[in-house]
């Protein structure tokens, strides 16, 4: 039972940390261009973010090697303290989605005047949840088959990754009589 619920565990883990590193891939670029209005000052901002997305697999298994000298579970609650302090400045980021910001206002408006008739354009929309879900679910799909910029750079990624993470699974075949 305990083999089988740990399987399953390990199944779900992959699945999130497999569909939360696409969104962060994804989505950076449009998280930048609503943050920052200055081409130069988001191309700076897109610079360090693609930087410190590559430099993560490079430093990542020499700190792990270089923490498990203390013990095998320190890299696991080094990364889990990381992802804890990186995670608090979180909470202080403004909104930036435009939408959202209409309706805060919008809500605002209508909380000091009751009897004014301000919604925000998202308030207008009736969209069911499946019919949201469909439009959710089919965009990153879309944008991949009809937009050639998405498809290449999308591609041109993945070439890099792969070639990055066969440089990892080579060195035990490399070193490994010597290691």
């Amino acid at each position: 039972m305990r083999h089988r619920l740990s399987l399953s565990l390990e199944g779900k883990l992959r699945k999130h940390r497999l569909s939360h590193g696409l969104l962060t891939l994804s989505l950076t670029d449009r998280v930048y261009a609503d943050m920052y209005e200055d081409p130069t000052t988001r191309g700076r901002a897109m610079a360090t973010f693609m930087t410190a997305t590559t430099f993560g697999p490079v430093i990542g298994p020499i700190a792990s090697g270089y923490l498990t000298g203390y013990s095998w579970d320190w890299p696991f609650w080094f990364g889990l303290i990381f992802a804890g302090v990186s995670a608090v400045p979180l909470a202080f980021l403004p909104e930036t989605y435009g939408p959202t910001i209409l309706l805060r206002r919008a809500r605002k408006i209508r909380k000091l005047n009751p009897g004014t008739n301000v919604y925000a354009p998202i308030e207008l929309e009736q969209k069911s949840f499946m019919a949201e879900m469909a439009v959710v679910l089919s965009r990153p799909f879309r944008m991949f088959f009809l937009e050639a910029m998405v498809l290449f750079s999308c591609l041109f990624l993945s070439f890099v990754y792969a070639i990055l993470y066969m440089f990892f699974q080579a060195y035990s075949i490399i070193y490994g009589g010597e290691f």
